[in-house]
C-alpha cells in the first residue's frame, strides 16, 4: 500500500509541476502578445507621425507654389509696365530729337 501511495503522491507532484509549466508557457505567450500589440501600436504611432510630417510639407509646398505664382504674377505685370514705359520713352525721343540732339543739351 505504501508504494502505492508514493505513486498516487509522486503522480501529484507531476502533474503540480505539468500544471506550474502550463502557467509558465501561457504567461509566456501572454507577454509575447502585449509585445506584439505593443509594437503594432509603435508602428501606428509612427505611421501616423509621418503622414502628419508629409501633410505639413505638401502644405509648405502648396504654399511656396503659391507664393511663386503670385511672385511670377507680380514679375510679369512689372515686366508689361516696364515695356509700356519703354516704348513711350522709345516714341518720345523719336518725336521730340532728331538723329543729332541729345536729351540733355550741354549748351543752354
Amino acid at each position: 500500500m505504501s508504494s502505492v501511495r508514493d505513486l498516487m503522491s509522486s503522480n501529484k507532484d507531476l502533474m503540480s509541476s505539468d500544471s506550474n509549466s502550463m502557467s509558465s508557457v501561457k504567461d509566456l505567450m501572454s507577454s509575447d502578445s502585449d509585445s506584439m500589440s505593443s509594437d503594432r501600436g509603435s508602428m501606428r504611432h509612427g505611421f501616423d507621425e509621418f503622414r502628419q510630417g508629409f501633410n505639413e510639407f505638401r502644405l509648405g509646398f502648396d504654399e511656396l507654389r503659391q507664393g511663386f505664382n503670385e511672385f511670377s504674377q507680380g514679375f510679369n505685370e512689372f515686366r508689361q509696365e516696364f515695356d509700356g514705359f519703354r516704348q513711350g520713352f522709345n516714341e518720345f525721343k523719336h518725336s521730340h530729337m532728331d538723329s543729332t540732339s541729345t536729351i540733355f543739351p550741354l549748351d543752354s
